[in-house]
């Protein structure tokens, strides 16, 4: 199913990406990998190994579409070196304790943490941002599941079951025209198709119920994807929001525009 997918999703790229884009390093070995999961002191599953007997990671090649609204750049299946160095540093930014004060934001099956040393990343934007494989989900996940992280915001969102899942919807979304290829970008959903939220009334400033109401309000409204309503309710105190709250507000106002 591994192969299946990604062969089509290769045919699909071809037919509509640069040639330039398309710089896709060869099959990484089975003993590669294996040292690659030891470094990291976790068992990959059995599909992301055979992803990797494909291919050890790109160059360019744009292929997985954001899964956020508001940002339109996509992801680049990483080398298996780089997914040691980049998971290693993340690792080091959780023991010094860079992200104690920080609220993430995780899908149901999720951990609820801003970065576990079990989740895998196997695609980048360049941004910081990572398409994980999660080999630590809560009891009502699945190991090996597909997750998004944002390092921006903390967001975790719950992408498919299974690497095989992902590459197979993926496939079929690219068969039936639901993305274009961007030359900046990557892979997309076309500007057009994006449904646009709503403008509300602005929110009236009170400082006095700031903490105990509105910022509450304002996180649940974020989580429950609601961002019009996020904006609406921080934007009175912009001055007063620490960085987490002040990377909420910006990423709400993204999906809004």
């Amino acid at each position: 199913m591994i192969a299946e997918s990604w062969d089509k999703i290769i045919v699909w790229l071809q037919a509509n990406a640069p040639a330039k884009s398309l710089v896709i390093s060869g099959p990484a070995t089975a003993t590669l990998i294996d040292e690659v999961a030891s470094q990291l002191g976790i068992d990959f599953p059995v599909e992301l190994a055979e992803f990797y007997q494909l291919l050890d990671g790109a160059e360019s090649c744009a292929a997985f579409p954001s899964p956020d609204d508001y940002d339109d750049m996509a992801f680049t299946p990483m080398p298996l070196n780089e997914i040691i160095s980049d998971w290693e540093s993340q690792k080091e930014l959780v023991e010094v304790g860079q992200f104690d004060d920080c609220t993430p934001q995780s899908d149901t099956g999720i951990i609820d943490e801003w970065w576990n040393v079990g989740w895998i990343p196997f695609a980048s934007n360049g941004g910081g941002d990572y398409l994980c494989i999660d080999t630590a989900p809560t009891r009502d996940g699945k190991k090996g599941q597909v997750i998004s992280h944002s390092h921006e915001s903390g967001e975790h969102r719950l992408l498919a079951n299974s690497l095989s899942e992902y590459l197979s919807v993926l496939s079929s979304d690219f068969e039936s025209g639901k993305y274009e290829y961007h030359a900046r970008y990557g892979v997309r959903i076309p500007v057009e198709s994006v449904t646009k939220a709503e403008p509300r009334e602005e929110h009236v400033r009170n400082p006095w119920t700031f903490e105990s109401e509105t910022l509450p309000a304002a996180n649940d409204a974020f989580r429950n994807k609601d961002y019009a309503r996020c904006v609406e309710l921080l934007v009175p105190y912009e001055d007063m929001l620490d960085k987490v709250a002040a990377s909420k507000l910006a990423l709400a106002r993204k999906r809004c525009e």
